[in-house]
């Protein structure tokens, strides 16, 4: 396994340890004798610490990536479609409609068409309905 040593700066190395106070001579423990600071570790950085931290900056990019807007810009521009209206007569059908609004076009992008301009979840309509049809 390898590991990455990073040494402390150099202010944090050789610091002073911070006075205390003298217990009074009384005390249960006597008096406090000086104790030597603690030598400081070098940090070491494993493969594993080095997976979740490249993790870590990698999902922080994506983040970034995503609020900046460099994502989904495809598609941005809409053009208007030219539309006009029809009232659905009974016994009529959304293909029947397709064939009479756009005969030298595939009925099924029709038909499709309309569903997407008028939100519709199927293509069943009912006879006095209202639907947008794209013009030719």
């Amino acid at each position: 396994m390898t590991a990455i040593t990073i040494s402390a700066p150099p202010s944090m190395r050789h610091r002073a340890p911070a006075a205390r106070p003298a217990r009074p001579v009384g005390s249960k423990w006597g008096a406090r004798s000086q104790v030597a600071p603690a030598p400081t570790a070098a940090l070491r950085l494993t493969r594993r610490g080095r997976l979740v931290i490249t993790g870590m900056l990698a999902s922080a990019a994506i983040v970034a990536s995503l609020f900046v807007g460099g994502v989904g810009l495809a598609g941005t521009d809409s053009a208007p479609v030219p539309t006009r209206y029809v009232t659905v007569a009974p016994g009529e059908t959304l293909w029947a409609i397709a064939g009479e609004v756009a005969p030298s076009v595939d009925r099924r992008d029709t038909v499709q068409r309309i569903l997407e301009l008028n939100a519709l979840p199927s293509a069943l309509v009912q006879a006095g309905q209202r639907i947008a049809v794209p013009a030719s």
